[in-house]
């Protein structure tokens, strides 16, 4: 901005490199203030990036604080200057049907607009409005959490252990189902010092049975919101993010080539599944239906069917089938095995195995 204003001023004041020429001169102080304060400073940054880094930090650390504060009411008076300017008569067009919405893309299809595989995934997207919260969030047991009252230090030590980082992080106190805020792991290592319970936000708690797209719409709508999604009693089901739910989306809509490897043709009366597979899915792979209500996942299903937390090598009988909890996890059953009797067999092999449904 410096080099800028001096290029102005020595447009209108300062010598000139092309007398009489005003254009030129304006082109000529365009490609220096380009190349001393846009190229050079790069390859400078370049060529000594922690030298440059550890010389603009300290500034940064100083100024974001003081620039965020600003920032804020300006962002708020920009969005009254901007209501103030709309009609206040515009109102907007009523949403479609999921049905409607279908029509028009297969009209596009036959039209040639879209092709088959376009369609296919706009249509998987419609779909995805069929979820709830519960089958987009990160179960309680697999989200990292800290304690109000943790240290700074060692709080610090324990984000830099996760394996991958992770910008909001729940926070409660005495229990995991008491969390008392979310905190923003970025505003918080500007002042790392700084106790966990001062730099807290208030938590957003949804329900699980809260339709997905809804909770993106109301609640997700931006990547720093982080919703703390709470069972029929209160307590904590687990987290749902903007990343949790474009992750939902991404894989509903266009699946990669290997997510089917999880669900395999049982060879020599075996399949193993892991843990956290959908019982929908997995009795739609298999024709055996093992869907139970309440239950989500075939780990679950083992461990409910058992009754106990089991070790390795136990064995639950559900609807003919063996399903033995391959390994554990903590509190968890992460894969199970199971075995089929030669009849379920020979009909899966009549009927083209799982993969043919």
């Amino acid at each position: 901005m410096a080099i800028a204003i001096l290029g102005f001023y020595i447009i209108r004041q300062g010598p000139l490199i092309f007398p009489d020429q005003p254009v030129l001169n304006a082109f000529a102080i365009l490609g220096m203030i380009v190349f001393f304060g846009d190229l050079l400073p790069k390859l400078f940054a370049l060529v000594l990036p922690e030298l440059v880094f550890r010389l603009t930090i300290r500034p940064y650390l100083f100024l974001s604080p003081l620039l965020e504060k600003i920032a804020s009411p300006l962002a708020t008076l920009a969005e009254k200057i901007a209501g103030s300017i709309l009609p206040s008569g515009m109102k907007p067009i009523g949403n479609f049907t999921d049905v409607e919405i279908e029509t028009l893309i297969d009209i596009r299809r036959d039209e040639g607009t879209l092709t088959p595989s376009e369609s296919h995934i706009i249509q998987e997207v419609i779909r995805l409005g069929n979820k709830t919260t519960k089958d987009c969030l990160t179960p309680r047991t697999d989200t990292f959490m800290l304690e109000a009252d943790t240290p700074p230090t060692e709080a610090a030590e324990q984000i830099r252990a996760l394996k991958a980082w992770q910008w909001w992080i729940p926070v409660y106190e005495e229990d995991p189902d008491t969390i008392v805020g979310t905190l923003d792991v970025r505003k918080w290592l500007h002042k790392p010092n700084v106790s966990i319970r001062s730099a807290l936000q208030e938590p957003l708690f949804i329900p699980e049975t809260m339709n997905a797209l809804e909770a993106f719409r109301r609640h997700l709508n931006s990547p720093g919101d982080l919703a703390i999604v709470l069972d029929e009693y209160g307590g904590v089901e687990g987290v749902l993010g903007y990343s949790h739910f474009v992750e939902e989306l991404l894989e509903d809509g266009a699946p990669a080539p290997q997510s089917n490897e999880e669900i395999v043709q049982p060879k020599s009366g075996n399949m193993t599944v892991p843990g956290d597979t959908r019982l929908d899915e997995l009795s739609k792979a298999i024709g055996i239906e093992l869907e139970h209500k309440g239950l989500d996942t075939i780990g679950g299903l083992v461990f409910t069917t058992l009754g106990y937390l089991p070790k390795p090598g136990a064995i639950a009988r559900i609807n003919g089938i063996r399903a033995v909890a391959k390994k554990i996890e903590g509190a968890r059953i992460t894969e199970v095995e199971l075995r089929f009797g030669t009849d379920r067999l020979a009909a899966l092999d009549q009927n083209g195995g799982p993969d043919a449904s």
